[in-house]
């Protein structure tokens, strides 16, 4: 049996969709580019929020550095503030993570969202669940880079053959 296992957050934990495009259709309103409907935020997400921003930006606009940098902000001023306005747990994974943590298995995330924003959003869903929660950082690869994967388990003691 595992002894440890890291969940992703957005998408398998919280369906936080809406609250994501919000935050993205804001930042473009802003810039005065093309917002997008909620679905097309299906394609958009799931490497970070830098990526995500490059994604809703309109193809002719070039992603200058300096640009990136500052939606990146916006983005998460804005995302920060209204990070649980949609957000929803999905159903049956509180029981299954009750279950889990009655076996005695160490429960952790590992998100691409921003650290700042993925502790408070989990604490807020899951009060007390998760041991660890690690966030994207600045100048490390997101996932599926393993390289905060590795970060984490070291600071579980976790090892590859007991963890999920």
């Amino acid at each position: 049996m595992y002894q440890n296992v890291i969940f992703d957050l957005d998408g398998t934990l919280l369906d936080t969709l809406q609250d994501l495009a919000d935050a993205c259709n804001w930042v473009c309103q802003r810039h005065g580019w093309p917002t997008h409907p909620v679905e097309d935020y299906k394609r958009f997400v799931g490497n970070g929020a830098y990526k995500l921003l490059e994604r809703v930006a309109p193809p002719d606009v070039e992603p200058a550095p300096e640009l990136i940098s500052q939606t990146m902000e916006e983005f998460t001023q804005r995302y920060s503030a209204h990070k649980s306005d949609h957000t929803t747990v999905y159903d049956g994974m509180p029981e299954t993570l009750a279950r889990l943590k009655g076996a005695g298995v160490r429960l952790a995330v590992l998100s691409n969202k921003p650290h700042q924003a993925a502790g408070p959003v989990v604490e807020r869903h899951y009060p007390g669940v998760f041991q660890f929660v690690q966030g994207a950082l600045p100048d490390v690869p997101t996932k599926p880079d393993p390289t905060l994967l590795h970060r984490l388990m070291e600071e579980m003691g976790a090892s590859p053959e007991d963890t999920l």
